[in-house]
């Protein structure tokens, strides 16, 4: 795994990024085969906001995120936007 962009345990959310982690572990396994979504999607609007959202940690859980696909049972789909989509990994179990 890559962690290059895990916070360091002296900064303020490096507890909720664990929590958004690990929501977005067992929420990309519950996605339906096909569907694409984004990570925000993924983690819900509380835990985003928790984590710092779009404007500093949120870019840089993305980043974790790109760098850890099978880790997060994703793959790539496609760019909307600025937004990178992903969709279940076809060996992902639930």
């Amino acid at each position: 795994m890559d962690n290059r962009h895990v916070p360091n345990p002296s900064e303020p959310h490096y507890n909720v990024w664990f929590l958004v982690e690990a929501a977005l572990r067992m929420n990309a396994r519950r996605l339906p085969f096909g569907e694409e979504t984004h990570v925000r999607k993924l983690v819900g609007e509380e835990l985003w906001d928790q984590l710092g959202g779009e404007g500093g940690n949120g870019n840089l859980f993305g980043k974790h995120v790109a760098k850890n696909l099978e880790y997060f049972s994703l793959e790539y789909a496609r760019k909307q936007g600025t937004r990178t989509m992903y969709r279940r990994r076809e060996e992902a179990e639930i």
